[in-house]
């Protein structure tokens, strides 16, 4: 039975995903430093020849995982910056979602905010990945404060970073804290923080 393109691409696809899930099972055993195309290629059951049809080199591939742990953190910030009601709308349901993001890859990210680690390429790119919530988080902080709120941008970014921090503390450093608890701490600094901005005077802005 001949082999169609679908059929092909999706077997790439598999394979792919068999590298990226290798890598992150290598990293809750040792750390990327210490990790070959060979570890990942007999993780995988794989031969070390078709690793490089997939990615030049192990940053490539790290960098793939940041691609795909970026698009879970879109997921789950949506259910707080997509609601349409108050601030407390989606705000534990988000941060509950980004702490299961974490819980999942944060050997992964951590391996990413190893300075003498990760590639430029692959620090800077989950930067600007966690820096570009700031305008959107900037945006809500607005409505639900009818524009009053003092200092939203440098609001929005302390907040942002804020988490970002947090959870790689806590989940790429493996402490062992429930995702619910660190859902909980998020949503209670963030609840008070926002309901100030809301509650914001005309003529505060600024």
């Amino acid at each position: 039975m001949p082999v169609t393109a679908g059929g092909v691409a999706t077997r790439r696809e598999q394979t792919r995903r068999r590298l990226v899930e290798a890598t992150e099972v290598l990293l809750t055993e040792r750390s990327f430093a210490e990790i070959t195309v060979e570890d990942v290629m007999a993780s995988a059951g794989l031969t070390r020849t078709a690793f490089y049809r997939y990615f030049p080199h192990l940053e490539a591939l790290l960098l793939e995982s940041v691609r795909e742990i970026v698009g879970e953190v879109h997921a789950a910030a949506a259910r707080w910056l997509e609601a349409s009601g108050d601030l407390e709308e989606g705000l534990v349901d988000a941060a509950a979602g980004l702490a299961e993001v974490w819980a999942r890859h944060g050997r992964v990210l951590l391996a990413v905010n190893e300075a003498a680690v990760a590639g430029e390429r692959v620090r800077a790119a989950w930067h600007s990945a966690i820096d570009a919530f700031v305008e959107p988080v900037t945006a809500r902080i607005e409505e639900l404060s009818g524009g009053r709120a003092p200092h939203a941008l440098e609001t929005a970014r302390a907040l942002v970073w804020m988490i970002e921090r947090y959870l790689l503390e806590t989940y790429g450093r493996g402490r062992g804290v429930p995702t619910s608890v660190a859902a909980t701490v998020l949503a209670d600094i963030w609840r008070p923080v926002l309901a100030a901005v809301a509650a914001a005077p005309a003529g505060a802005a600024g």
